[in-house]
């Protein structure tokens, strides 16, 4: 009978342990499976995990705008299909300086209209100012679809638009720049790489920007955090978004664009160390650069009071 209960015992314990050894192997393999798995998903669905496209339902006239405000809408195209922007200035003279401009990754060129117009009434120094709000490709009524190629197309299209449309070819004396806010803070860079060579920026307003997608990526998706930036920047490279490289080459550049960027203490998307990183590494570059803290998160940053007042020093050069 001693025998027998030894047996047994023993019997139970290597079922236990063999019961503890699975489950151990389950939980590594696991562990292990899980950043693989989002790798793959980031590489086989990067578009749709990074831009959110939607539509126009009304017509742009039935935008409310201040008065002796004048939007309109400049259609181009690319090899994307045909694209769209939208223009924003005061009266119809001939502005002296044109901002394109790019949204977050859910917004419209529209959504700037509400944001910029207002200050216009309380800045008479922009009187001469025309903002162009970039629809990305796929976005609102523009064709094709998002990626880091075909925003560039677009934004130098736009801009060859603009000269033609907007300045009737005269681009004397006309001072270009680009204003960005989270993913359109990249879009801007490299519009300012993109012109570098032909007709050159001389400033980028940047709101809310991150260094690389790959570091934004492991932000945002935990399991993420396990797996090489290098190699999330090697399979998600049709978005490479590398910010830190593309000032680099604006630093090399024979014109050296001003930056000035803002970011929210309480970004709860792109983390604040993010402007704060990109700000000093533009700095150590060579590029003259400004950096401003406010307490608001990503999404209402656009919105905050001390945004309207960072926009107006930093497009007039005010800022300390």
């Amino acid at each position: 009978k001693h025998r027998l209960r030894l047996k047994r015992s023993l019997r139970c314990n290597w079922v236990v342990a063999m019961a503890q050894t699975g489950f151990g192997m389950t939980v590594v393999t696991q562990l292990l499976c899980l950043p693989i798995a989002w790798v793959g998903m980031l590489y086989m669905q990067q578009d749709s995990l990074i831009y959110h496209p939607r539509e126009y339902h009304d017509p742009l006239g039935d935008t409310v705008l201040p008065e002796g405000m004048e939007a309109s809408e400049l259609r181009f195209a690319t090899t994307d299909g045909n694209q769209s922007a939208v223009v924003l200035r005061q009266g119809s003279a001939r502005p002296s300086r044109v901002y394109l401009t790019f949204g977050g990754n859910a917004m419209l060129a529209r959504d700037w209209l509400q944001i910029i117009a207002p200050q216009y009434q309380h800045q008479p120094a922009w009187n001469s100012f025309a903002f162009v709000f970039v629809d990305y490709p796929g976005f609102g009524s523009s064709g094709g679809g998002p990626s880091q190629a075909s925003i560039g197309r677009a934004s130098q299209a736009a801009l060859n638009a603009v000269v033609e449309n907007v300045l009737q070819g005269d681009v004397e004396g006309i001072q270009l720049g680009a204003l960005g806010h989270s993913i359109g803070c990249a879009a801007a860079i490299q519009f300012a790489d993109l012109q570098s060579g032909t007709l050159p920026l001389d400033h980028i307003v940047l709101s809310a920007p991150f260094t690389s997608l790959a570091s934004e990526a492991q932000e945002m998706m935990a399991p993420l955090k396990f797996v090489p930036v290098s190699l999330i920047a090697l399979l998600s490279s049709r978005n490479a978004w590398d910010n830190l490289g593309t000032v680099e080459r604006l630093a090399a550049s024979p014109t050296r664009p001003r930056i000035d960027i803002i970011h929210g203490t309480r970004d709860s998307i792109v983390p604040h160390k993010f402007g704060q990183d990109l700000s000093e590494h533009c700095t150590a570059v060579g590029l003259q650069t400004t950096f401003k803290s406010v307490a608001a998160d990503h999404n209402d940053l656009l919105s905050h009071p001390d945004f309207e007042e960072w926009l107006h020093q930093a497009l007039t050069n005010e800022l300390p």
